[in-house]
């Protein structure tokens, strides 16, 4: 991989290992800033070393996957409250109705509520909009694996969801 290759790797993903890092690490801007640095760093080694890359993408986020597991083991994080106070949206949101606004803001409060290990596989499949297979890849386990992850998790939303609305009627 060239230099140049590698720069065009950045300039195509640093804002969704940004992103990925952000929800993952308790929306703290300064941790997520130091993985995206961290992740191309280590890749930029590894491709000096000769490490063949085929799926740059797939690469980063495993890169990433792994830094945050070694965060994790360093030190204990927090969930992802009120993540919208800090003014960070998955989606752009600009163009977006108000209710449309709404919902998303209600969605984020309750994925905090889910296991990290579903949280981690929502964000990657609907933040980041990688499939099964590429998730797969990055967190290190089966296709199907992460398929039944990503709808397990969507059922488990759903039940926090229905019950928190049941709460209230």
């Amino acid at each position: 991989m060239t230099q140049l290759e590698f720069t065009h790797l950045y300039d195509q993903y640093a804002d969704s290992i940004y992103r990925y890092g952000f929800f993952r690490l308790s929306r703290d801007k300064a941790l997520a800033e130091d993985l995206v640095q961290e992740t191309f760093t280590k890749t930029w080694t590894a491709i000096s070393r000769g490490t063949e890359i085929t799926n740059g993408k797939t690469f980063l986020f495993t890169v990433a996957h792994n830094l945050i597991i070694d965060i994790y083991r360093k030190k204990k994080t927090t969930s992802l409250d009120h993540l919208t106070d800090f003014g960070f949206n998955p989606e752009n949101t600009e163009d977006l109705n108000p209710e449309k606004k709404a919902e998303i803001s209600e969605v984020l409060k309750y994925i905090d509520r889910l296991p990290d290990n579903y949280k981690q596989v929502l964000i990657l499949r609907f933040v980041e909009d990688l499939g099964p297979q590429e998730i797969a890849q990055i967190i290190g386990e089966s296709e199907n694996n992460v398929s039944v992850r990503i709808n397990r998790s969507l059922s488990k939303l759903k039940e926090i969801m229905n019950l928190a609305s049941n709460k209230y009627e």
